[in-house]
């Protein structure tokens, strides 16, 4: 009875759907996927919201890199090495071993 006396929403019949409309079918979350979820959430909520990407996404996307680095490194006189320990300095971090040295 709320709805009738607040906003008399249940008096109206509800707007027709459009006529090209698509039902998706429902899926599941895994619980994976929920706690992704709730994790990107309160990262949000603190101001830190961005963009996970899976793994498979980042190696994916990394593919070419090295060819790209040697250019790069050509194009600046430096062997890839050298590049790599700059970017390094400039990222604090280390460099990771390349797989031809693992």
């Amino acid at each position: 009875m709320v709805c009738n006396r607040a906003a008399k929403v249940c008096k109206t019949k509800p707007p027709p759907l459009a006529p090209g409309r698509v039902d998706h079918a429902f899926r599941t979350m895994t619980n994976d996927e929920k706690s992704m979820a709730d994790m990107m959430a309160n990262l949000k909520d603190s101001g830190m919201g961005g963009t996970m990407y899976k793994r498979e996404e980042l190696m994916k996307g990394m593919a070419g890199m090295e060819d790209k680095m040697a250019h790069i490194a050509e194009e600046h006189g430096m062997d890839t090495d050298a590049l790599e320990r700059a970017i390094a300095q400039t990222s604090d971090l280390e460099p990771e071993p390349r797989k031809s040295e693992l």
